[in-house]
C-alpha cells in the first residue's frame, strides 16, 4: 500500500514514464512493519526497494507475488527495466497478529513446497528494526492497533548463520557507502 501523500509524485512518474518504452517497470522504496506499527526493518534480508507498477503491454509474472521477471523469449526471464518512483510502499504483512500469520501460512505453504514450523515473531535479530515515527497511510489508520515503541523480540534470541551474514553486510554498506541487499531490477538512466 502506499500513502495518499505520494500519489502527486507517483502519477508525475508515471506520465514522465509513459511514452518511454525502455521503461518497463516502477520502483517502490519499502517499508516493511513488523509486529506493530512503529518498528520497521532495515536488513539486506528484507528486499528495499521493488517494482510493483509494470508495464501492461510486455510479457511478464510474478514469481511467488515478490518480484517481476519480464519475458523476452519463450523461456527466458529478465529482471524488468525501471526507475525510481520516489515513492514509498508501506508493507504491513508482519503485522497481523501470530495466529492469522500462522494460519495463513498453513493455506499458501503448498504452493512453497517446504514446510514451516509456528511463527513467533519474537525470534528475530532486533539490531534490524527501526523505529517508524511518519505517518501511516489512512487507508490502515483504523485497522492497525496502537502500540508503543518498538517491538520487543526475544533478547536470548540466536542469530542465524543468515542473520550473522546479514549483519555483516549492514556493516559494509556504512563503511563502503552502498546497498548491498538484491534487486530484482534494472535501473533506467533519465
Amino acid at each position: 500500500m502506499f500513502h495518499e501523500d505520494d500519489l502527486p509524485t507517483l502519477k508525475k512518474c508515471m506520465r514522465n514514464n509513459l511514452e518511454r518504452p525502455e521503461v518497463e517497470a516502477i520502483v517502490f522504496d519499502y517499508l516493511h512493519f513488523y509486529g506493530n506499527r512503529n518498528t520497521t526493518l532495515w536488513s539486506p534480508g528484507w528486499y528495499r526497494r521493488a517494482p510493483r507498477i509494470i508495464r501492461n503491454s510486455i510479457r511478464s509474472y510474478c514469481v511467488d507475488g515478490l518480484f517481476f521477471l519480464v519475458l523476452d523469449k519463450n523461456k527466458v526471464a529478465r529482471y524488468p527495466r525501471a526507475v525510481m518512483a520516489g515513492a514509498t510502499m508501506y508493507h504491513y504483512g508482519w503485522v497481523r497478529d501470530e495466529e492469522a500469520m500462522n494460519r495463513k501460512i498453513e493455506q499458501v505453504k503448498k504452493y512453497w513446497g517446504h514446510t514451516f514450523g509456528p511463527v513467533d515473531y519474537t525470534q528475530i535479530d532486533a539490531s534490524i528494526f527501526r523505529l517508524f515515527e511518519g505517518t501511516h497511510p489512512a487507508a490502515v489508520q483504523d485497522w492497525l492497533p496502537e502500540a508503543d515503541g518498538l517491538f520487543e523480540a526475544d533478547p536470548a534470541y540466536r542469530l542465524s548463520r543468515k542473520q550473522r551474514k546479514h549483519r555483516w553486510m549492514l556493516q559494509l554498506e556504512k563503511l563502503l557507502g552502498v546497498e548491498l541487499s538484491k534487486k530484482h531490477f534494472k535501473l533506467v538512466k533519465g
